[in-house]
Parts: C-alpha cells; structure tokens; sequence
C-alpha cells in the first residue's frame, strides 16, 4: 500500500519538478531507493503520466543514482538506475555503458538481471553484447528467473532470435524448462 502511494506522489510530485530524494548512507535505504527509481520507470502509471513526467522522474532518479555511486561506485543497482534514467532521457550510449557496468558488478544476481535483461529488450539486447547474453543464460538456468524471459521472449517478436542465440550453449535441461515456459505463455497460460 506504501509503494503505490509513494508512486502516485512521486508522478504528481514530477508533474512540476523532479524528485527528490533522501541522502541515505544506509546501504539498505539505498536498495529501496534505487529499487523504487527502477519500478518507477518501468511502471505503467509512468507511460500514462506522459513522456515529460517519466522524464522528470528519470531525472531524479539519474541525480540520486549519481550521488549513490559516488560513495557506493560498485553498487550494481545505482549502475542499472543510471541506465535507465539515460536511456528514458535519450542518451543510449551512457545507457550502455551503465547497463553493462551494472551486469559486470553484479554478474551472478538473478533478480538484478532480470531488470537488466527487461531495460536490454528496450534498448535491444544485441547492443549490450556479452553482458546481456550472460544475463539471459544466468535467467533461463534459474527456475524462478526463466520465468521472466520466457515473458519478454512471448511479448517482443523481435528479440526472439537474438534470445535463442544467447542461450543456445545452456544445459539441456534448463534449455528445455525455458522452451516449455515460452510455449505455455505462447499459449496463454498465465500460470507459469
């Protein structure tokens, strides 16, 4: 209930100013913070709120992850953020460059590559290179992560042959679980 009340007053809050937000040295805080940016961007009351006011929620965002990196330059989240605020204010290439630093200081985290790999299906994965294709194999080996790329797979056509691509060199088994996933979904089986 939080959540949808702190994203309802952050858009109304963009609609004249970016946001803002708390100076935090707990490293717990920082998670939320940068873990609240994330979703702010990728939500849907973002698109509907208007380019102007995602942008000015990018902005702030972009600021904050700034500020974090400074004293936290490792921190896989803030990297990611980063990526995502420039990408939505039009700057790719700085996207880029965040996307795969986040991916290479945090190369074995599912929940943080399923982010990665949602914002990679926006820019188109086979810009990202190496980052992006480990970040689809690390997905399709996790139970709970192939999920999420079986999803991004069934909903964007043209990403599909750069997936099957990436993770071509995964085990059998794995390999056969994600393929079963995308024909369920293909199928309309909300349930896995």
């Amino acid at each position: 209930m939080t959540r949808d009340r702190d994203e309802v007053r952050v858009f109304l809050s963009a609609i004249n100013s970016s946001p803002q937000f708390e100076n935090s040295f707990s490293y717990v805080s920082r998670v939320r913070q940068m873990t609240l940016c994330d979703d702010l961007m990728s939500s849907v009351s973002g698109a509907l709120m208007g380019q102007a006011v995602l942008e000015s929620v990018a902005q702030g965002c972009i600021d904050h992850a700034r500020r974090v990196l400074m004293s936290s330059p490792t921190m896989s989240l803030a990297h990611l953020v980063y990526a995502h605020a420039a990408f939505i204010n039009g700057n790719t290439e700085q996207a880029i460059t965040a996307l795969q630093m986040s991916q290479a200081t945090a190369p074995s985290e599912g929940g943080q590559a399923t982010r990665r790999m949602r914002l990679a299906f926006k820019i188109g994965p086979e810009q990202l290179g190496a980052p992006a294709i480990s970040d689809a194999r690390l997905m399709v080996q996790d139970q709970i992560y192939r999920t999420y790329l079986a999803t991004y797979f069934v909903a964007d056509p043209e990403k599909q042959d750069w997936v099957v691509d990436a993770v071509s060199d995964v085990s059998g088994r794995d390999l056969r679980a994600f393929y079963n996933l995308i024909r369920a979904k293909s199928l309309g089986d909300s349930s896995s």
